[in-house]
């Protein structure tokens, strides 16, 4: 089969306008994976984040990394502590921390090895420092 790639919609069973959020998100504040979110079809049949309904336990947290930078000891550290992460744009990196993992030390790792990282879900976090570590 030589299709072409399409998203699909995951219902989260409770409700039409109900999705269960199946990836790190790279640009939305407040959601991770695995959350269920509000969000009504409109008159384009797209479906429009509204809310979150139901929070999973998950964290985000960003890293944009340089291009001179190498990523590799990051992500096998980050895929050690529990944690996965999805890619984009080849320069921003989405982690997302289990329930299980503890949050602080994730980023206290990022901070010690001198990321440029920000919370995304919640947006402060840690220590009640600010959202954005550069």
């Amino acid at each position: 089969m030589n299709r072409p790639l399409t998203k699909v919609e995951f219902h989260a069973g409770d409700g039409p306008d109900l999705y269960r959020i199946d990836n790190c998100p790279f640009f939305q504040y407040g959601v991770s994976w695995n959350d269920v979110v509000i969000a009504p079809l409109g008159h384009d049949g797209r479906a429009t984040f509204r809310r979150v309904h139901r929070k999973s336990g998950h964290r985000t947290v960003r890293v944009l990394t340089p291009p001179d930078r190498d990523k590799t000891e990051l992500l096998y550290q980050i895929h050690r502590m529990g944690c996965g992460y999805e890619g984009a744009f080849s320069k921003l990196i989405a982690i997302d921390v289990p329930p299980n993992v503890d949050l602080h030390g994730v980023c206290d790792r990022l901070t010690s090895e001198g990321w440029q990282w920000e919370h995304a879900d919640p947006p402060v976090a840690c220590a009640g420092g600010p959202s954005r570590h550069d």
